[in-house]
């Protein structure tokens, strides 16, 4: 991707007139760099998104590391690999959760290996990279992509906050773009590998974990079929609900119920187990019966405000949320209204 294909996106527009990027009859190329508007969160480790085969397959982990091979030039290459609307989301999400953090890790005084030499860090002292480690061609991507008279603006104007992959799979639910207590949900049922990747990951106030442990659907080299997901909906607030062999989740960002949000499982992946680095008090799962049907609720609070769910025959309702499973699928009696953005 970094070294190929994005790039090349942006040649077939300039040179052979094929724009792959703005025709509506492909909206999904400009995903290769939106997924890192959609997914990025600004961390003590610095930025990082949400990467289902982290330190698998030899392509490193979650972190984004702007120096380097893999893992670098999202954003310079990725302003000429979106449509122009989307530019002012992705200088945004580069201002805000990219740049503040880059003296940190390449500047003088930086801790990590990457950071070149104490006494020739990557940059200088309040010296700005434009995205630019450490090839000379990257300086080339800069001037030509970068939106130097575009004033950012936050994502949530042109950018949704739910996005759907049906041919792998991934589902993700994201509250806001604000700062490091914002909260992810990333569902996963499709895979190119069969090996055991993470399947649902939930980043939010300070912590990133797994829950639960939804089995693959792995099918044709990891491709997932759209008659195998029974149900998806999203929300405009982010909240949504998808099921898939056997599996229903449920996001719920209202807050509603009293927490920040509650994520909800129900099927054989709904074992309950939080991995990762869990904030016990920011974090707490319920287990609660309703009719023969389990649901394990996982609330986030930054506050540490967990609502005790109570059954009601064949709901469950927490605070001010009433959370059911209609047999295909997880509802709530109080959301936002249906996702209006196109994806």
């Amino acid at each position: 991707m970094t070294w190929t294909f994005t790039p090349w996106l942006l040649a077939q527009k300039v040179c052979a007139g094929r724009d792959w990027i703005s025709n509506p009859a492909h909206p999904n190329p400009e995903w290769m760099s939106l997924r890192f508007v959609m997914q990025l969160l600004p961390t003590p480790k610095g930025p990082m998104y949400t990467n289902p085969s982290a330190g698998r397959g030899g392509y490193g982990g979650d972190e984004l590391v702007q120096e380097g091979g893999h893992h670098s030039t999202y954003f310079v290459q990725g302003f000429g690999a979106i449509k122009p609307e989307r530019r002012p989301a992705m200088l945004w999400v580069y201002n805000n959760f990219v740049e503040p953090l880059e003296q940190k890790q390449y500047g003088p005084g930086a801790k990590t290996l990457s950071a070149g030499t104490a006494d020739r860090p990557l940059l200088r002292a309040g010296e700005k990279s434009f995205d630019v480690f450490p090839y000379p061609h990257r300086a080339l991507f800069a001037l030509v992509n970068w939106p130097f008279d575009i004033k950012p603006e936050n994502p949530e104007k042109t950018v949704p906050k739910v996005a759907e992959d049906r041919r792998m799979g991934q589902y993700i639910f994201r509250n806001r773009w604000q700062d490091k207590d914002d909260i992810i949900v990333a569902v996963l049922f499709g895979s190119r590998t069969s090996d055991k990747v993470r399947r649902m990951i939930v980043w939010g106030v300070v912590q990133q974990m797994t829950f639960g442990d939804i089995a693959p659907s792995v099918e044709g080299g990891g491709r997932i079929s759209k008659a195998k997901i029974d149900f998806f909906q999203a929300a405009e607030d982010g909240s949504g609900a998808v099921s898939a062999r056997g599996s229903a989740i449920g996001v719920d960002y209202s807050k509603a119920s009293g927490a920040d949000a509650l994520v909800i499982m129900i099927g054989p992946g709904a074992t309950g187990a939080l991995g990762g680095e869990v904030d016990k008090s920011k974090s707490k799962v319920f287990k609660i019966e309703a009719s023969g049907k389990t649901f394990q609720i996982l609330s986030l609070s930054g506050e540490g405000k967990h609502p005790e769910p109570k059954a009601e025959g064949d709901k469950v309702v927490v605070g001010g949320q009433t959370i059911g499973f209609d047999g295909n699928h997880i509802t709530f009696s109080k959301i936002a209204g249906p996702l209006k953005i196109k994806q």
